[in-house]
């Protein structure tokens, strides 16, 4: 059991640091609440920043809602005049007159021990009706064996009531305490004390409340805001995302035809190029025949002699052969043909295949072979 003791020690300190630390650079609203009265002020880290007091014109009555209606005025008036900034730490103080107290005397008990003695003394305090209570204590002073315990009890529908009229005024309720002054309480809350057994509050409510607040204060509106901006430039930057796209695709599609009627073009500019070359070596082709033709025509030509003639000349400069038809009025022309054909030395055969006497003209027809 020690050693638990001692471990929860440790724990309750490295607690009450962490909330140290996070605490000191927040500010803290005290709220000072009495029968005819209420004070108001904000607290950071040691100093107060403002104090302000307004007197209830509605006299104190249990469940008296015009009560109620005069303190959220005066705490409306209050803080638009000091602008106190929205879900601010707020910790409410009670005046010890509006609820049920009672001095106990237990023995030395362990924490757990001393919280269960005192809920049941609380249902002693207000019997029959414990359930409809909330309770808080504080350890006041050591008497020998014994310890002195101030309880305080509030009927659950009046902390109601405090929650509602923070979560109205968008406070950020911690604490509802009785019995403590403000230098007090703002002291042991940056120490980062916890105010567990101090407050009128119960954990489960605190938080339902705190997640109520939070649902209707303007945070979740601002978020779901939030939220459809963010999709309508979402939507936004998509929309752009896809015009652009498109732009681009159609871009793309333009070029792509361009350059499909470019590669069209291309390919009968390179078809036309081929049938430009075929059409080049077949002209080469039919120049080199046509020359070779024409040379061996005026070779064959240069041979005839005075009296002698050629009437047709058929053959083929790739066979290199050539027939040579003519007339003649002279047979010696006919002979001078023949031995100037066989002397050129470019010509391999010469063979006279006919000669024919057509009355006064001798007809005759040649075979000559180029070499």
């Amino acid at each position: 059991m020690e050693e638990q003791e001692k471990t929860l020690k440790v724990l309750r300190r490295l607690r009450c640091h962490w909330q140290h630390e996070g605490r000191k650079r927040k500010q803290l609203v005290l709220l000072y609440v009495g029968k005819e009265l209420v004070q108001s002020s904000c607290w950071q880290a040691d100093c107060c920043l403002w104090q302000k007091e307004k007197t209830l014109e509605v006299p104190w009555e249990e469940g008296c809602d015009a009560w109620w209606q005069a303190l959220e005025e005066a705490l409306q008036d209050t803080f638009i005049w000091a602008r106190v900034p929205e879900m601010v730490d707020t910790i409410v103080v009670l005046e010890e007159e509006l609820v049920l107290s009672e001095q106990l005397e237990l023995p030395q008990l362990r924490e757990k021990e001393l919280v269960q003695a005192v809920a049941w003394e609380a249902e002693q305090l207000v019997p029959g009706q414990g359930e409809d209570y909330n309770t808080a204590f504080a350890v006041a002073e050591a008497a020998g064996q014994n310890v002195q315990i101030q309880l305080w009890a509030w009927p659950r529908e009046q902390v109601e009531r405090v929650c509602n009229l923070a979560m109205g005024l968008h406070l950020r309720l911690q604490a509802l305490l009785v019995g403590m002054n403000k230098e007090k309480v703002q002291w042991a809350w940056y120490k980062g004390y916890s105010l567990k057994n101090w407050s009128l509050l119960e954990d489960k409510a605190c938080w339902l409340h705190q997640a109520e607040r939070l649902v209707q204060s303007h945070y979740p509106r601002r978020f779901l805001s939030l939220c459809v901006a963010f999709s309508l430039g979402l939507y936004l930057i998509a929309e752009g995302a896809c015009w652009l796209a498109q732009r681009s695709l159609n871009e793309n599609a333009q070029a792509l035809a361009q350059y499909a009627v470019w590669e069209e073009r291309l390919q009968q500019s390179h078809r036309l190029e081929g049938t430009l070359a075929k059409y080049r070596q077949l002209d080469k082709k039919v120049r080199e025949q046509s020359t070779q033709m024409s040379s061996s025509v005026q070779r064959l030509g240069q041979s005839v002699s005075v009296g002698c003639w050629l009437e047709l000349l058929r053959g083929d400069a790739r066979s290199r052969e050539w027939q040579l038809e003519g007339a003649s009025y002279q047979p010696e022309a006919l002979s001078r043909l023949v031995d100037n054909l066989q002397q050129d030395p470019k010509l391999g055969k010469v063979h006279l295949q006919n000669s024919q006497q057509q009355g006064a003209k001798l007809s005759f027809s040649l075979v000559v072979k180029e070499k």
